[in-house]
């Protein structure tokens, strides 16, 4: 999974989808430090994100409940 891989690692198109959801280099790399923090896009549920956050998500495979159950988890794991 991308979640994983550096932001180097991860290829142009990739970059561009994730910029969609407020990451960028130096969010995607700290995420997972203890100091990281999230884009505000995954604290937000599905129905509440832009036509453009919503269309990102289906391209990286979610669906409306998907991404729910993501933001819910990320919620019960870390604040956005």
């Amino acid at each position: 999974e991308n979640w994983n891989k550096q932001w180097k690692l991860l290829g142009p198109a990739m970059q561009a989808l994730l910029r969609n959801l407020g990451f960028n280099q130096q969010i995607w790399d700290s995420k997972d430090t203890p100091a990281g923090k999230l884009p505000i896009a995954l604290a937000t549920a599905f129905v509440n994100l832009t036509p453009v956050q919503r269309e990102t998500a289906r391209k990286l495979g979610y669906t409306a409940a998907t991404w729910d159950q993501k933001v819910l988890a990320l919620k019960m794991g870390k604040q956005a």
